[in-house]
């Protein structure tokens, strides 16, 4: 399987700095890819979230690096990948930890990290920032951990998990097998709190012909004009057999 994909994230028209951070990465070795791609929000109501996320996008994207430079796509065990993976997301957690510690300061960041190799799709996901493939129909492939508490005589969420919370890091981890034309959609709450499956249809139509920075772009530019306020990042990954411009 053959990957295609882009991300893009934008403070908003309300807020003063932008404490999203997103990535995409792919590496191509003999005709076969392996790629990643990974959200973090940090806590608003945290110190610095915004070096929390930066944090932890800036050491997954090292990761990744690392562990492309050397794998074998081909032959690779991926049930061994994918624990590797899930020590890494650990160990992230700590380099938070260690801004804590040295700083002095309360901050932590959400997480939704998926990786993609061959046929298979490996997840690792912390907080309420969220995953979403498109297969025929748009399916939510995370599970938001917060919970609804009244706040100031208004209903409010609040996450219950976040990466930064605690010394060891509690996340959930899914896998499973990818199919011919699977879409993979990944982003912060500014992002899905105003997307309905018409965008995602759109996004359907476009994918072929249309530079997937363009469609990350449209789609920020609409949740805008919609009224989003929050910070809002967005990234797509396109699964495919054959070789795409």
């Amino acid at each position: 399987m053959l990957f295609y994909g882009e991300c893009a994230t934008d403070t908003g028209p309300y807020r003063k700095n932008n404490q999203d951070a997103i990535l995409f990465k792919k590496m191509r070795k003999k005709g076969k890819d392996i790629a990643l791609g990974v959200i973090c929000d940090g806590i608003g109501g945290l110190e610095h979230g915004e070096a929390a996320a930066q944090c932890v996008a800036d050491a997954a994207s090292e990761w990744f690096e690392d562990i492309a430079g050397w794998i074998d796509i081909e032959t690779v065990d991926t049930d061994i990948l994918f624990s590797h993976f899930k020590d890494a997301a650990e160990n992230w957690n700590c380099l938070v930890r260690d801004i804590i510690v040295l700083q002095n300061i309360n901050t932590g960041t959400t997480m939704s990290a998926i990786m993609l190799i061959r046929d298979r799709y490996f997840i690792v996901h912390v907080g309420d920032s969220r995953i979403y493939r498109y297969r025929g129909q748009l399916e939510m492939m995370t599970t938001d951990e917060s919970i609804a508490k009244i706040y100031n005589g208004k209903m409010k969420l609040f996450l219950t998990n976040y990466v930064g919370r605690d010394d060891m890091l509690s996340f959930v981890a899914a896998e499973g097998t990818l199919t011919q034309g699977d879409i993979f959609l990944y982003g912060s709450d500014g992002f899905y709190h105003m997307f309905t499956d018409s965008d995602m249809y759109g996004i359907c139509e476009k994918i072929h012909c249309l530079d997937r920075d363009k469609i990350c772009r449209a789609m920020i530019e609409t949740m805008i004009r919609r009224g989003e306020r929050d910070n809002i990042s967005v990234g797509i990954i396109y699964c495919t057999e054959r070789e795409h411009l």
